[in-house]
């Protein structure tokens, strides 16, 4: 039974209404029934119920034990208790109202422990609505990821640093022998017009393409370790990624910032690779001719746009949600960030992260 159908169960017993699905020896007592589906529940996720204001009113077990917290302490507090402040306080806000207009919230949470220690969450909060259809309470069922998401991050961190490497060994390896080949070519070129006039222009041709070649390479090394990242901060980062875009997709491709915000290098990395994944689907999946980046800094929050008048979202064929927007979402989780995409009115898609200023930021 999913968690959805197990806590519509539990409501009808509380409700006193009969289940259908009884055995066949008889109706089970809906008191015992309802005691053993609690216990069920109990014995497999972490449960909390809170009332309409969002005050505890029961945790179980587990949620005292992954949280650290005892019972006595938690109940009569909200879950500010456990905030993290790991997710921006626009990430709370869609999530109560979702839940306060009766919809059921799916999603995952990054919460402290009374320790300190970080714990991750995958959690449906669902209301229990009164007759008029507002809330009176609302069960929260969480299950421990914690392990997943320190995989993921583990699998990120490692593909980011074989990026780089790869792009360190172009830029330093493959760059500079590249650009001894050029050195001979020109010098020979020179001999040749000494020798061989009808020659000279297919060395200097030679010369030319390799130059071409060496230029794309750095290109290539820069967008796989934008090392600009490390001193001119990513306003400048972004900045050559739409000019790279331009040249090599043959896109018209603008960015825009109002000052470069104050971050750290993770942060930065991570906003970077979510503008290099919407650019390249712009191109790839959107057919886009026209890109806009855009970097503004609030004194709270800072976001990062990616617009353009492609085809919008689409459905890749075989289904699955393509565009490569799990990996920007899980980006922006890891940062504490709420990425969100749209389809634009006139046609298109934009990309908006928003990643809340730490110095600025206030439990959600």
């Amino acid at each position: 039974m999913t968690k959805a159908g197990l806590i519509q169960k539990i409501k009808a017993l509380e409700a006193g209404r009969a289940m259908p699905d009884s055995p066949a020896g008889g109706p089970l007592d809906p008191l015992k029934e309802l005691q053993d589906l609690k216990s069920a529940l109990d014995a497999h996720s972490i449960v909390a119920i809170t009332d309409a204001r969002g005050r505890i009113t029961y945790v179980n077990d587990k949620f005292c034990e992954i949280s650290k917290y005892s019972r006595q302490e938690l109940i009569g507090q909200d879950h500010r208790v456990i905030n993290s402040r790991h997710h921006p306080k626009e990430f709370f806000r869609n999530l109560w109202s979702c839940i306060k207009r009766g919809k059921v919230w799916k999603g995952e949470i990054c919460n402290r422990a009374r320790d300190g220690s970080l714990y991750w969450v995958d959690t449906t909060i669902f209301p229990f609505l009164k007759a008029d259809g507002s809330p009176v309470q609302y069960i929260a069922i969480r299950t421990d990821i914690t392990g997943r998401k320190r995989l993921e991050e583990e699998i990120l961190h490692v593909s980011e640093m074989e990026q780089r490497r790869i792009g360190q060994d172009l830029h330093d390896d493959i760059c500079q022998s590249l650009t001894a080949i050029e050195l001979k070519t020109q010098s020979l070129a020179q001999t040749l017009e000494k020798k061989a006039g009808g020659s000279v222009a297919q060395a200097e041709e030679i010369a030319g393409r390799v130059r071409e070649v060496i230029a794309q390479t750095r290109s290539l090394a820069r967008s796989l370790s934008p090392f600009i990242l490390e001193s001119e901060g990513l306003a400048s980062a972004l900045g050559e990624l739409a000019a790279n875009a331009r040249k090599l997709f043959n896109v018209k491709c603008r960015f825009h910032s109002d000052g470069p915000p104050a971050m750290t290098r993770a942060a930065a990395t991570h906003l970077y690779r979510i503008a290099q994944e919407a650019v390249t689907n712009a191109v790839k999946h959107g057919k886009a001719a026209a890109i806009e980046i855009n970097l503004s800094c609030a004194h709270d929050k800072t976001v990062l746009t990616v617009s353009d008048n492609g085809v919008g979202l689409t459905t890749p064929p075989g289904g699955g949600t393509g565009m490569g927007l799990p990996t920007m979402r899980h980006r922006a989780a890891i940062i504490g960030a709420v990425l969100l995409a749209q389809s634009r009115p006139k046609g298109g898609t934009r990309i908006v992260c928003l990643l809340q200023n730490r110095e600025n930021s206030t439990t959600g």
